[in-house]
């Protein structure tokens, strides 16, 4: 998306509201499912040494995809707010990206510290 700010100006992305609301919900998404799965991780590899005689009966197949699909669910219910009214994406001159607007919302920014960043770790 750089590249294309760089070549095109930042003007591209300013007029097209839409491409930019999709690109930066489709990148706080994967942030934040990128987070989840780290904790999601952390807990596996804990039960794994710690409770290694229950982890066969808790990761099975089938339930490691539904953990899977919950990360993609919830990580796609965080970014519901911002569609909502609670908070918003723009395009951000520093980064040359369109991204969340940290500035938008107070609160859904202490909500994103909050659930997003700090209760998975």
């Amino acid at each position: 998306m750089g590249i294309v700010s760089i070549l095109k100006g930042e003007i591209y992305f300013m007029e097209r509201r839409g491409l930019c609301l999709f690109v930066a919900s489709i990148c706080l998404v994967s942030c934040y499912c990128s987070l989840l799965s780290i904790a999601a991780i952390a807990i596996n590899r804990y039960i794994h040494i710690c409770r290694s005689s229950a982890y066969p009966s808790i990761f099975t197949r089938r339930w490691t995809l539904i953990m899977c699909c919950s990360l993609w669910i919830v990580s796609f219910l965080m970014e519901m707010p911002n569609f909502l009214g609670w908070g918003d994406h723009g395009y951000a001159l520093k980064n040359l990206a369109c991204l969340w607007d940290r500035l938008a919302s107070r609160s859904y920014s202490a909500f994103f510290a909050l659930v997003g960043v700090v209760l998975p770790s």
